[in-house]
């Protein structure tokens, strides 16, 4: 446990530069700003007035969805995912050598004799496994902005509910994978992932340590968005146990440490016992 700034644990170096001709390296970051700017304001509403709709649901939406797709454990897991493509592909192309003839005829009909590697080098080279496959930094942040697009879209179809902790309750905590992404049955272990766009999944989001927001495609009582105020002791603790449990590496509280989660034990503790 220590204390710090969002900027010693939130920032990374570079995590957005490009080098693309025509665009600065930080075109990126700066048209992100635009949307983690912004987001501060209705934020600040938001405890005002519980009002979670118009602009102020927008922003924090889009918020959602960049947080959602955008991490360096995201992006180093995709990379890693995708980046098995190609060495598959490689070790399919020279399982024979009439595969790969077959290969080099097709694809490389313009290239000359003496640029092509012949079939045992490459089948060394390959099966060696002394080479690394990875994506361009480029690459992964257009993936990004994509699955950016695309989670905002689903997130705009769910019906949210606003909660907020009360000095009974105990505060919400975050962390560093503060949108949560779950299946609503937990009874079980479903072979698959869930996805944004999946009807029996919820969304959780702590906006603020006094206020979280809940997204379901669930009906409502008949309205699109309602606000559940003074949430109960119970159900703060287990969003907080969610977040502990979805977390990467670390969780985030105010200083007062002043929260409740359900420990391996399935009692409820206060924080500043797991804060030691």
């Amino acid at each position: 446990m220590f204390e710090t700034t969002p900027r010693n644990v939130g920032g990374i170096r570079d995590f957005n530069k490009i080098e693309i001709a025509g665009f600065a390296p930080n075109y990126i970051e700066t048209n992100l700003s635009a949307i983690e700017g912004p987001a501060a304001s209705p934020i600040n509403k938001l405890q005002e007035n519980q009002d979670f709709s118009g602009e102020t649901k927008n922003n924090l939406i889009m918020l959602m969805a960049m947080l959602g797709a955008r991490s360096p454990q995201q992006r180093e897991h995709i990379d890693s995912q995708l980046s098995e493509i190609p060495e598959k592909i490689m070790k399919m192309m020279v399982s024979s050598e009439e595969r790969y003839d077959s290969v080099i005829e097709n694809d490389y009909k313009t290239a000359e004799k003496s640029e092509l590697i012949d079939y045992e080098k490459m089948k060394e080279l390959v099966n060696s496994d002394n080479y690394n496959v990875s994506l361009t930094q480029e690459f992964l942040i257009k993936l990004e902005l994509k699955m950016m697009q695309e989670i905002e879209i689903q997130l705009h179809k769910r019906n949210w509910i606003l909660t907020k902790s009360t000095a009974e309750s105990g505060e919400y905590i975050t962390s560093d994978k503060p949108v949560s992404l779950v299946w609503k049955k937990l009874v079980g272990i479903n072979p698959y992932s869930p996805g944004y766009g999946l009807l029996e999944t919820t969304v959780y989001f702590p906006i603020t340590k006094n206020l979280a927001l809940l997204g379901t495609f669930d009906d409502l009582q008949n309205q699109s968005d309602f606000l559940l105020s003074d949430a109960i002791r119970e159900f703060v603790a287990n969003l907080n146990t969610l977040f502990i449990h979805n977390c990467y590496d670390y969780i985030y509280t105010s200083k007062t440490k002043n929260f409740f989660y359900y420990s391996k034990n399935n009692q409820m503790e206060l924080g500043s016992g797991i804060l030691k």
